[in-house]
């Protein structure tokens, strides 16, 4: 299996993650059944689609309308699964998953694909991961977890910058998605586990 053929199946497995986070958070705020598959399918591929945008391409899935599948999976899931579990680990654990490949592929789409630099595959990076949860935390009227004191983005950045170290090593490809992939996992996850949060600039 090729590098093209993993991100692919990543990025399928991050759409299908990200709109499970997206329809907890419409069942957890008690939005109706349209509100929870809007919140759902914008989760899903906010990112992506300022991605494609910000890369001059027409958003992913207008070209493979496959994409609809796994966000449909992903309500379907939540439907069904909504009574287990706490809500807010449920959303903090599978959203870490989703930044994490959601992050690598943004990176790896401008990097490899367009040959965008260090710097510009990073945001492309950076938005892809954080976009839709952004888009989700917006809607219901709460602050994204981005601009909140947890490590979020750090988490994401941290990622992105061992993926560049790796390729710029000459690791495998596959290595360095997964290596990277679980980086911003457990970045993002034990800082929330231990409370570890980014100082807040005070005024007084």
């Amino acid at each position: 299996m090729d590098s093209m053929q993993i991100i692919y199946i990543l990025d399928i497995f991050g759409t299908f993650i990200f709109a499970i986070t997206g329809a907890l958070r419409g069942i957890e705020k008690r939005l109706d059944l349209f509100g929870v598959l809007v919140l759902s399918f914008l989760t899903a591929v906010g990112g992506g689609t300022i991605r494609d945008i910000l890369l001059n391409r027409i958003p992913f899935y207008f070209q493979n309308e496959f994409y609809i599948i796994p966000i449909i999976a992903g309500i379907l899931f939540t439907l069904v699964f909504k009574r287990i579990g706490n809500y807010k680990d449920a959303i903090i654990y599978l959203d870490a998953v989703g930044l994490g490949v959601f992050s690598v592929i943004g990176f790896n789409k401008a990097y490899d694909e367009v040959n965008i630099g260090f710097l510009g595959s990073t945001v492309c990076g950076l938005i892809t991961g954080i976009g839709g949860g952004i888009i989700r935390e917006s809607l219901v009227r709460e602050i994204p977890l981005v601009f909140r004191k947890e490590v979020y983005a750090t988490a994401s950045l941290a990622g992105l910058f061992l993926l560049y170290f790796l390729k710029r090593v000459g690791l495998q490809d596959e290595i360095s998605t997964w290596l990277s992939i679980l980086l911003i996992f457990f970045v993002r996850t034990i800082s929330y586990r231990f409370n570890i949060n980014l100082p807040v600039i005070r005024t007084k």
